[in-house]
């Protein structure tokens, strides 16, 4: 027999993507049905508008200045909220939906999680690099080549990177790397697990620190050339082996916010890879992929190539010096490439 629960405090009733529409030149937020009657947002209730700093509240009251409406829907009337203020939704001027959470007596209206969390990311990203820090984090470790190379290119750009956490499933390869590679120091969290045992296991997952840069080496064996031949793969996620360490990767993706995703594969990856770019925009991280082998390739494409170029050439500390230092600090370039959460597959 199924007992229903009585929670504390106000029940949430439910939470509501909305798009953000215009009237006359002016924002206009409409939220109608059944939702508003299960928040106590009947025809007829007073509410009022509270602004905070991130987020605009709905509450019912009987002193409140405003009143909700209502719309005829078939044979029933329906409730109707219509918020139509440049100054009242100020706060989502450059938004085209939001997130609206109904709960009882009181309705609360939300960036998309997607923005708030790029936003977070962008604000903790200036202040690290204000304070000359870089945290990292690097997934299927291995020896931590990569991690080296990211950690020796910004120390070459003046900066003092952080390996947060390493993960691999071979626990001997993490502590050869302990022992040996200088992207390690005593505050690293060494994490010898599948990374799908990471990814799904609560406890450990919130012990993971946020970081700025996030690399990864993905077992390619579903994206090669051979590996699809052999298998007559269509996508690299079919592969039986390797193909599920995506979710893994996008789980951890989701919970460190990394403002750049570094991830190491072969170049087949980027003509097959969508599922996994599909997958990060609703974390806030739109993909635009490079495939590069040469430093002079990097620089040889224009606008594109001169931020990945500054970017790669420090996390890579690129030892060839074909490339002159330009006019703009390897700072601002980070910024601005971050800014578009770029994904880079080296």
């Amino acid at each position: 027999m199924f007992t229903k629960t009585t929670r504390p405090g106000r029940t949430l009733a439910a939470v509501v993507r909305v798009k953000i529409g215009q009237r006359r030149g002016v924002p206009r937020l409409w939220l109608q049905g059944s939702k508003l009657e299960r928040s106590s947002f009947a025809v007829g209730a007073r509410f009022s508008v509270l602004k905070t700093a991130r987020a605009l509240v709905l509450e019912v009251m009987d002193a409140g200045s405003r009143l909700v409406s209502k719309k005829m829907v078939g044979k029933k009337l329906t409730p109707v909220i219509d918020i139509n203020s440049a100054d009242v939704l100020a706060m989502f001027r450059d938004a085209d939906a939001v997130r609206v959470v109904c709960q009882r007596g009181r309705i609360t209206i939300l960036p998309l999680v997607a923005e708030q969390q790029k936003r977070e990311r962008m604000a903790r990203l200036r202040q690290q690099l204000a304070r000359g820090c870089v945290a990292m984090g690097s997934l299927s470790h291995g020896g931590g080549v990569l991690a080296h190379a990211l950690h020796a290119g910004f120390v070459k750009a003046g900066l003092r990177p952080l390996l947060a956490f390493a993960n691999e499933i071979r626990d001997d390869l993490l502590e050869q790397a302990a022992r040996h590679n200088s992207a390690w120091d005593e505050s690293t969290i060494s994490l010898g697990l599948p990374l799908q045992d990471l990814a799904f296991d609560p406890w450990v997952m919130s012990q993971l620190p946020q970081v700025e840069v996030l690399e990864a080496g993905l077992p390619c064996s579903g994206a090669s050339v051979a590996g699809r031949a052999k298998r007559g793969l269509k996508h690299p996620e079919q592969h039986p082996e390797v193909g599920h360490l995506v979710v893994g990767f996008l789980a951890v993706v989701a919970r460190v916010q990394p403002a750049v995703v570094v991830l190491e594969t072969v170049p087949q990856y980027d003509a097959k890879g969508g599922q996994m770019r599909g997958r990060k925009r609703p974390i806030g991280c739109p993909v635009s992929g490079k495939s590069v082998q040469t430093a002079a390739e990097l620089w040889a494409d224009g606008p594109l190539a001169w931020s990945l170029g500054w970017l790669v050439r420090a996390l890579r500390a690129l030892q060839a010096q074909e490339m002159e230092i330009g006019g703009h600090g390897f700072r601002d370039n980070f910024c601005d490439l971050a800014a578009k959460s770029s994904w880079i597959t080296i």
